[in-house]
């Protein structure tokens, strides 16, 4: 009895010893793991501070960046106003300038008009003494026509009285001569001596008539074509001085016009000319401007970027969900603070581009 109460104490004793030695090597496994497990932890861990401080770097270089990126942003937008402003004063001197231009045109528009009609009424006044010498030249054309008509009377009436003279002339002469003939012959060769006498006195009478008026009207005619051709030459030559006259007027007026045009087209060209250079020049820098900002965006979201990614990490390994975990918050508002930076940025670029347009319009 005895011996089988020691076979099982003994038993038992052997059966505890052997779940001891199994559990003792399933502690020595399972700390074996721990301490594999601590080694992976210390290796996160280390990990983990790493990329805590790199996140920290980038934080602080994200925070400088932006703050660089909103004090260029403020210094841009403090230029641009001051460039809105100066472009807003110069297109207000260009508007007064162009007002001023066209005022200038306007007046020597109305300048030249009151000129042009000066030299219309000029023309006009020379154009109407030509008329009234005309006139009067046909009136001294009819006065010569009828000087010469009556000088043609005159030479008529000369010719007639020198017929007349011849006749009784030729009478007297053939009186004469039939006292002579009566004396030598009869009295029938008396009368007809006379009759012959007297025909032959007509017949001269008639011919020195005839004579006397085809030259008279020969002269009258010649003095009269004279006058005629006199008269027509120096209408013809008033005529060519009226029509000199108004030549040099209308070629003295449209050089004198060409000039004051060409004058006024080189003034406004000039005016134009460095409005447009000033305007350019604006433009420019407005580019200028608006590229340094775009870089400087540009800059800030590549600064912006990595450490958002850097955050991922550090959130995806710190399993333990900490309340407070400004590592990861800090970035994201930062990031959020780079993204509306972005927007403003976008904002004021839209800004520039919108003035860019209304100085080019």
């Amino acid at each position: 009895m005895d011996n089988l109460v020691g076979l099982a104490i003994e038993s038992l004793v052997a059966v505890l010893l052997v779940a001891t030695i199994v559990y003792c090597a399933t502690l020595n496994r399972r700390l074996s793991r721990l301490r594999a497990d601590e080694q992976a932890m210390r290796q996160t861990v280390t990990e983990l501070m790493a990329a805590t401080a790199g996140a920290e770097r980038a934080i602080a270089a994200l925070r400088s960046t932006v703050s660089a990126s909103e004090e260029t942003l403020a210094e841009r937008l403090g230029r641009a106003e001051e460039m809105s402003t100066a472009i807003a004063g110069q297109l207000g001197a260009s508007e007064t300038l162009i007002a001023r231009i066209a005022e200038t045109a306007r007046a020597a528009r109305e300048q030249a008009a009151r000129e042009a009609e000066d030299q219309r009424q000029a023309l006009e006044d020379i154009a109407r003494a030509a008329q009234e010498r005309d006139a009067a030249a046909r009136v001294e054309a009819a006065e010569a026509a009828i000087r010469a008509e009556m000088e043609l009377k005159a030479e008529r009436e000369r010719a007639v009285r020198a017929a007349e003279a011849a006749a009784e002339r030729a009478a007297e002469i053939a009186t004469a001569r039939a006292a002579e003939l009566a004396a030598a012959f009869g009295q029938a060769e008396r009368e007809q001596a006379l009759i012959a006498a007297e025909a032959a006195a007509a017949l001269a009478a008639e011919r020195a008539a005839d004579a006397a008026a085809a030259r008279a009207a020969e002269l009258a005619a010649a003095r009269a074509n004279e006058l005629v051709a006199a008269r027509e030459m120096e209408l013809l030559n008033r005529e060519a001085e009226l029509i000199a006259i108004r030549e040099s007027a209308f070629a003295a007026r449209e050089a004198e016009e060409a000039a004051r045009n060409d004058d006024r087209l080189m003034a406004l060209r000039e005016a134009e000319e460095a409005m447009f250079a000033r305007e350019a020049e604006r433009l420019l820098r407005l580019q200028a401007a608006e590229d340094e900002v775009r870089a400087r965006i540009e800059a800030a979201t590549a600064l912006a970027a990595p450490s958002t990614l850097a955050a991922e990490p550090v959130a995806a390994v710190a399993e333990t969900p900490e309340p407070a975990a400004d590592p990861v918050v800090v970035p994201l508002a930062r990031s959020s603070s780079a993204a509306a930076a972005a927007v403003e940025a976008e904002e004021i670029m839209t800004r520039l581009k919108a003035l860019r347009e209304g100085v080019a319009a």
